[in-house]
């Protein structure tokens, strides 16, 4: 009977003792498991990032290539229109509005023509390139103090052609066109990023002007079609925030800035 109670015991812990280490190894297999489709997860979701960023870069290539071919046609239009030249005996007043600062001061110009006609509001030329190029198109007259928009092919937000705006003399693109040079990359157009072609315009040898080509930095209709076809697991979607923290690719968000905290708290940010 002793022997019977005790082999009992003894089946009772060895039972125990294969539950215990199977409920461990069980656990530990558990969190391996998890642990991997985690590290599987992240890596996934960090190389589609990478895809999502790439394509975005190779857009903004495509496009800087577009503006530096559209700025030698823009060229060619512009010349082969006729020479500049100045009414010197009439001038033009303007209240200039300063792209970065807003601030409005008054100015005169002489009317800077070409081929005879006078390019002041004139949208001929400027049309005509963003019609051939697919890229947005200004002629700047030098002023004191930079150089104001006479002609152009850009918007303001209201939907007006963004004459009578100028460019201060501090910018770079003005550091480059004083020194006769283009000016080829990123830069502020009146409220937006672009990519742009700036090139110097002479009359007798001396600076007289700027001609523009540009086109916004990211075609971001295009890229809210690529976004708005990735789907992550159950509910997961990419967008994109801009350096002031406003979302400015999102699907129901669009707009909105990170220091909103429920959004932050729903996307793993909360205090």
């Amino acid at each position: 009977m002793n022997d019977l109670k005790i082999g009992i015991r003894l089946s009772l812990f060895i039972g125990l003792a294969v539950i215990l280490m199977l409920t461990i190894l069980g656990i530990y297999i558990y969190r391996i498991q998890s642990e991997k489709i985690v590290q599987d997860t992240d890596a996934h979701m960090t190389e589609q990032v990478n895809d999502l960023s790439n394509l975005v870069r190779l857009q903004i290539q495509e496009r800087q290539a577009q503006v530096s071919s559209a700025i030698n046609v823009a060229s060619e239009i512009v010349y082969s229109n006729g020479g500049l030249s100045l009414l010197t005996d009439e001038k033009i007043e303007l209240e200039a509005i300063n792209q970065v600062t807003k601030e409005v001061k008054s100015t005169e110009v002489f009317p800077l023509c070409l081929g005879g006609d006078v390019l002041y509001n004139n949208t001929y030329i400027v049309d005509k390139i963003t019609e051939l190029t697919g890229a947005k198109a200004t002629i700047f007259q030098k002023i004191e103090g930079g150089y104001v928009r006479i002609s152009t092919s850009v918007l303001k937000v209201d939907g007006n052609r963004a004459i009578n705006t100028f460019i201060p003399e501090d910018s770079p693109v003005v550091a480059a066109i004083e020194q006769g040079e283009d000016f080829i990359g990123r830069a502020i157009v009146v409220d937006d990023w672009y990519l742009t072609a700036y090139r110097p315009l002479r009359l007798d040898g001396e600076v007289i002007g700027i001609l523009f080509v540009g086109m916004p930095e990211k075609d971001l209709q295009n890229i809210k079609r690529m976004f708005s076809e990735k789907k992550y697991l159950q509910s997961g979607y990419p967008y994109i925030v801009n350096n002031k923290g406003t979302m400015i690719v999102h699907p129901t968000r669009e707009g909105s800035t990170l220091d909103n905290e429920d959004f932050l708290k729903n996307h793993g940010f909360g205090r």
